[in-house]
């Protein structure tokens, strides 16, 4: 088993991972009849809630609701960690922002841990803190962050194979059809918020 490995006990990683889109307002009902939806359609098996808008509150109401459904589902079920707090979660791991990544932090033993990278310096950190998963971003032009430069396939790839230890996914503005120019790009697979959630 790979340093990088996920605990053996957790789910295994699929090389097609569904991020959610931001809840802001209206029904909550809606909102996860939405994200159910697309984890049915695509045939998801592992989801990470991504919820920058909400007050802890009801960000906590919907990782509960998300988390059942996902373990009704057998999808592995991975919190953004916005609020840089781990504490009452049920969840199989976390997702790093960069700069939660270079901050410090006590891992939660037999949880997964993700980080977002955007160069090699970042990539680095979360090499030296012992990260499962990486997603390298942006690829391509992408919705939700609209001035962030793109790095393209080349500077992936370039990336992709001289860490390709460690599972890297292909994230920003990513198609479904995308996957198969990103595993010839080196990548584990893709992630994707806009590609699913539709």
């Amino acid at each position: 088993m790979l340093i990088h490995d996920p605990p053996k006990n957790l789910k295994y990683f699929p090389h097609i991972y569904m991020i959610s889109p931001d809840y802001y307002k209206g029904s909550i009902d809606e909102y996860i009849k939405k994200i159910e939806y697309s984890l049915q359609r695509h045939s998801i098996k592992i989801m990470q809630y991504r919820n920058h808008s909400s007050p802890i509150d009801i960000f906590k109401v919907i990782a509960d609701r998300l988390q059942q459904i996902c373990n009704k589902r057998s999808i592995t079920f991975i919190i953004n960690n916005r609020m840089g707090t781990t504490d009452n979660f049920t969840c199989d791991g976390f997702h790093l922002g960069s700069q939660s990544l270079k901050r410090s932090f006590i891992k939660i033993k037999n949880k997964i841990y993700g980080a977002s990278c955007h160069n090699e310096q970042e990539i680095k950190i979360a090499l030296a803190k012992n990260i499962n998963y990486i997603f390298l971003s942006p690829v391509k032009k992408t919705q939700s962050h609209k001035d962030a430069c793109p790095i393209g396939w080349d500077n992936f790839k370039k990336l992709a194979t001289k860490y390709k230890h460690i599972k890297i996914y292909a994230l920003g503005g990513m198609q479904i059809t995308d996957k198969k120019i990103a595993e010839k790009n080196n990548a584990y697979g893709i992630a994707g918020i806009g590609c699913f959630n539709v």
